[in-house]
């Protein structure tokens, strides 16, 4: 972490109003890390906002020379978010922000979670792209549930608040396609000096339809045009591969989907 990032972290720590926004970020992500919804990229979003206002708020108060945004580069922000949302994935996990949690939420006194699994209910498991209907053996006072899977007669173990295990098939697929992420770079190397673009959306065929691939992609700011279907997914264009150099494509994932990135050329 760089010194202006660091530096970033202390104030927002030492600064009451900055602290209290630190704590409303907390207390959300808590809430989605607990119900099962939490993604990385989502709480270093969240705690970047956080670095965005701290900075505009010690270029004010110190009366610095030069604007905030250079002051507290880019980089300096995001490395300020990183360190905030390894710190909140650190105290969430020792148990330290229970009391910003709605008491419905709270573990148990003795460690133990609160989950909404009981002994010999029945769930749906998602599994190698399939649904997989299941029954719960026991729930453990950490909240580790183990399943026996019907079909196979096969034992698993899986988080309580793990988006893998569901009451229903259509909720389970719902939560799966909620968990999503916009992709965007701000980050230029000498590789690719312009920063790398979307080239392609895969979806997997076991959760959208061409349809919903269509209405993810439009609702988080890419094109919907002709939907091209594989034996294992569907695939939207975003721009003609010719439009990228050689040899720069590599796969990420947007939460539920895969997306080809490339450098322009």
């Amino acid at each position: 972490m760089s010194i202006a990032a660091t530096e970033l972290v202390l104030y927002i720590n030492n600064t009451p109003k900055l602290s209290d926004a630190k704590d409303k970020a907390h207390a959300a992500m808590a809430r989605k890390k607990r119900s099962g919804d939490y993604e990385r990229d989502v709480g270093i979003k969240a705690f970047r906002r956080v670095a965005d206002a701290a900075a505009k708020a010690y270029a004010k108060q110190h009366k610095l020379a030069e604007t905030w945004s250079r002051a507290f580069s880019t980089c300096d922000r995001d490395d300020a978010a990183t360190e905030l949302e390894r710190d909140f994935r650190d105290l969430e996990k020792a148990a330290l922000l229970e009391h910003l949690l709605p008491e419905k939420m709270r573990r148990a006194k003795g460690g133990a979670k609160r989950t909404p699994w009981r002994a010999e209910q029945a769930v749906w498991f998602f599994t190698g792209g399939h649904w997989l209907a299941a029954t719960v053996r026991s729930v453990s006072p950490k909240g580790s549930v183990s399943l026996l899977l019907n079909k196979t007669g096969q034992k698993r173990s899986v988080r309580a608040d793990s988006p893998k295990l569901s009451k229903t098939r259509k909720a389970l697929k719902e939560a799966v396609q909620k968990k999503i992420g916009t992709y965007t770079s701000t980050r230029r190397t000498r590789a690719c000096p312009v920063g790398t673009r979307v080239q392609t959306l895969v979806f997997d065929r076991q959760l959208f339809s061409p349809e919903d691939a269509k209405q993810w992609a439009l609702r988080n700011g890419y094109t919907a045009g002709k939907v091209d279907t594989t034996a294992a997914s569907h695939r939207l264009r975003q721009a003609d591969p010719k439009k990228f150099q050689a040899g720069s494509f590599r796969t990420i994932n947007l939460g539920a989907v895969q997306a080809v990135i490339g450098c322009p050329k």
